[in-house]
């Protein structure tokens, strides 16, 4: 069974249209029978799909009608089929927006959150566990004219007692959007839209923050013996540069690098350390004070993380059989793939219960500490990435009952017991207070080169995103490439290796930062959303392992932070024993 979208366009009008069409008998005969043909397929047509008329209201449309209710098929034979979310996001027609036609100036404001309105779709009070439905919002400017384009950047979920789950944002593109959410579990609903920011910010930060150069600096110390000296250093990746020390990674960044102020009697090959914290805060703050002061109208509070108010907050999902546990049930219910290589996003996520993820992206479950061990007994755990990485390694030894490292800031570590053999390494260039020798941290392609190859029972997770907000698009790009070059390169000599891409998660929700402080306004969630679609486009088709746990954060109920409660980490780690362990998986 599978959900079926269809929008039917406007008809088009034709003024003036004249032809020479002559009524004989025959052409009154065929007109009769295409007539009859026409109206037998549309009786058809009606009555074998769910008829979603385009209505208009004002200068907005969207698909009107219900959404298929799967309620009912709970405890029948077929399995509900939950479709792609591409499959449905292809079915948005041309959009029409409707401006000032009335020869008078007008004028176009910003979306503005206090007079944005939303509403349940067909205003259906109607929703119960295991439907599908919408949230209509209808985004306008403070002067309370409807907008007329598409863009905003937008967190929806919902909460009852006991669930949560996000919504999948659809984007008409003259003012409207759909929240499509998934009604998990029965009870008093809470809804919450929050408008992250308005087109015209995305657009600062997708077109002129993203490729900014040299938005992020570092302290470099110089030492041999007990002398030190010190410079600036930054990442660049287009221009000329003049007297600069070169520290190029060719196969980790390509023609990116690491650019230093040189020492003043040192030589460049002396560079002890780095740190991003310190007087690069000051500097940064004047190089970029003037332009984002001149765009300070995109950083204001009613256009950034503005919590809509315009509408029904609180609703009701009702049970569909009072003697059920339906999130159980539902489960059992839905056609859910294997954890595999590139699964695609389905139109829902999955939903919380309690402090239990349930993933519609794949068959996941809950792992125990043995099954964990026999999941791990023959392979090799390599993960790769930033401390968000670091602590899925945490949250695993404290959940599995092993001595977690003292020494929580290290950049490398490897922990082996009878069924564990765990290694975690953190990247280069990373954004802290503490000092980063080199040496510390290691790109993928320089760690993959340097595993032995004796055994390749390797599962190795990657996942690049947390350090990397303030590189330009092409830098982070080509980090994303370099690293795919470096599996291809890899798996030539251990083809069995398993590879695991761990996506960003949200790690904003206020725009406390942004009015504190201005260099705040150099990174965005935005630019984390960016980089979760780079990385499953980058992937794709490599029979890599995609785990995408934005909508999962996103939609759990606790504040967006870099690091999230344990019971989230734990949740994203029985995902990655999904994946790597499908055997097991039953």
């Amino acid at each position: 069974m599978s959900i079926t979208y269809l929008f039917l366009q406007p008809t088009p009008c034709f003024n003036g249209l004249q032809t020479d069409f002559k009524m004989t008998e025959y052409n009154v005969k065929l007109f009769v029978l295409v007539l009859i043909i026409g109206l037998t397929m549309l009786v058809y047509f009606n009555s074998t799909f769910p008829l979603l008329e385009r209505t208009k209201i004002g200068n907005m449309y969207y698909s009107e009608g219900q959404y298929r209710n799967y309620s009912s098929n709970f405890y029948e034979d077929e399995k509900i089929k939950i479709p792609t979310y591409n499959s449905l996001k292809s079915t948005i027609p041309v959009p029409e927006p409707v401006f000032n036609s009335k020869g008078t100036p007008g004028s176009m404001g910003f979306t503005d959150a206090s007079k944005t309105t939303f509403h349940i779709k067909d205003n259906n009070t109607d929703i119960h566990v295991g439907d599908f439905f919408g949230i209509i919002i209808e985004s306008f400017d403070e002067f309370g004219r409807h907008r007329v384009l598409g863009g905003d950047f937008w967190y929806a979920t919902i909460s009852t007692a006991r669930c949560s789950t996000a919504a999948k944002i659809l984007d008409f593109k003259n003012g409207t959007y759909e929240a499509i959410f998934f009604a998990p579990c029965h009870g008093k609903v809470q809804l919450s839209i929050i408008l992250v920011h308005t087109v015209e910010t995305v657009s600062f930060y997708k077109h002129t923050v993203w490729s900014m150069e040299e938005r992020k600096l570092w302290n470099a110390t110089y030492k041999v013996g007990n002398k030190e000296e010190y410079g600036l250093c930054r990442i660049h990746n287009v221009g000329v540069w003049k007297d600069k020390c070169e520290y190029p990674q060719p196969k980790a960044m390509g023609g990116s690098l690491m650019l230093c102020d040189p020492p003043s009697t040192l030589p460049c090959s002396s560079l002890y350390g780095i740190r991003s914290k310190g007087n690069v805060h000051e500097i940064l703050s004047k190089s970029y004070t003037g332009l984002l002061t001149k765009n300070e109208d995109l950083f204001k509070r009613k256009i950034n993380f503005g919590k809509l108010t315009n509408g029904t907050s609180t609703f009701e999902i009702m049970r569909s059989d009072p003697s059920r546990t339906f999130h159980r049930e539902l489960l059992d219910s839905i056609e859910r793939p294997e954890c595999a290589p590139d699964t695609p996003e389905p139109l829902s996520d999955g939903f919380w219960y309690r402090d239990t993820w349930h993933s519609f992206a794949c068959r996941s479950r809950s792992w125990s500490r043995k099954m964990i061990g026999q999941c791990t007994s023959t392979k090799r755990l390599v993960f790769l990435g930033d401390s968000t990485t670091r602590q899925w390694c945490e949250k695993l030894l404290m959940y599995l009952h092993i001595d977690v490292p003292e020494d929580l800031s290290k950049k490398r570590y490897t922990i082996l017991t009878d069924f564990l053999n765990l290694t975690f390494q953190f990247h280069p260039y990373v954004l802290g207070n503490g000092l980063e020798r080199i040496g510390d941290g290691m790109f993928e392609v320089d760690f993959l080169e340097s595993l032995p190859t004796d055994s390749c029972e390797y599962v190795i997770m990657i996942s690049p995103w947390a350090h990397y907000e303030v590189w330009t698009k092409e830098a982070y790009l080509s980090r994303l490439e370099h690293i795919k070059a470096a599996i291809i390169a890899f798996r030539k000599k251990c083809p069995q290796a398993q590879f695991v891409i761990k996506s960003p998660h949200p790690r904003r929700h206020s725009s406390k930062s942004l009015q504190t402080f201005i260099i705040a306004r150099l990174t965005s969630d935005v630019l984390l959303y960016e980089f979760r679609r780079l990385m499953r486009e980058t992937f794709h088709g490599m029979g890599i392992h995609y785990i995408d746990i934005w909508d999962m954060n996103l939609s759990y109920n606790s504040p967006n932070t870099i690091h999230m409660p344990l019971e989230v980490a734990i949740q994203e780690l029985f995902i990655y024993f999904s994946h790597i362990c499908p055997e097991l998986n039953v």
